[in-house]
């Protein structure tokens, strides 16, 4: 992703944090406590990610009170999500491709929300951030959809609108719609195989 400043500013301070609780570590001890909060942070992220999965995997009603305290915000938001905006679930978890371009990649879900048909992201991120966009708008216009069920492909879904749905630590949500930047996605693609020419190697040998 592109630098965010609102990340920047959060590492500093941690950084901060860290060396004013104790005056004598290094430079590098610092910054190993900076990466381990950060590591911390994606964990959760990746843990609440499945939770939402899960959950729309299963018709159960979810008693938040059981929920473990790190979790419940996120998840209440989660709930409070699709109490307000009542999406019928299509595809949880949708793996999607496009040939021409030779990406691929897992959209969280594809989503009925009133008449449009909904690409939606789900983050624990902070804030919105515009690049937040790119992924998505590879994923809309990727040309097939493939079915994990039935291991069949099948041409890409016709997508409405593109959403990032932010689920916050203090149980509150946002919902972002997003515009379709694929020209910008695609430029960003070939920077990213022009400085990793070594995985672009990897994946042409698996194919």
């Amino acid at each position: 992703g592109w630098p965010k400043p609102a990340l920047q500013y959060w590492m500093g301070r941690e950084a901060a944090k860290a060396a004013l609780h104790d005056p004598t570590l290094d430079e590098s001890e610092v910054m190993a406590k900076v990466r381990a909060i950060s590591g911390d942070k994606a964990k959760i992220g990746s843990t609440v990610h499945a939770m939402t999965e899960a959950i729309d995997n299963t018709a159960e009603q979810i008693d938040i009170k059981t929920v473990a305290p790190i979790y419940s915000g996120y998840i209440k938001a989660f709930l409070d999500f699709k109490g307000q905006f009542k999406p019928k679930i299509l595809h949880n978890e949708a793996t999607v491709y496009n040939a021409t371009f030779k990406y691929a990649g897992t959209c969280d879900r594809i989503l009925q929300i009133g008449d449009k048909t909904v690409l939606l992201d789900i983050k624990t991120s902070k804030a919105y951030y515009p690049d937040m966009a790119l992924q998505l708008s590879a994923y809309r216009n990727s040309e097939f959809f493939y079915d994990k069920d039935t291991k069949v492909s099948t041409p890409m879904i016709k997508i409405d609108e593109l959403a990032i749905l932010l689920l916050a630590e203090d149980g509150t949500f946002s919902y972002h719609q997003a515009p379709d930047k694929f020209k910008l996605f695609l430029y960003a693609f070939e920077i990213y195989k022009y400085l990793n020419p070594e995985k672009m190697e990897l994946l042409k040998s698996n194919e």
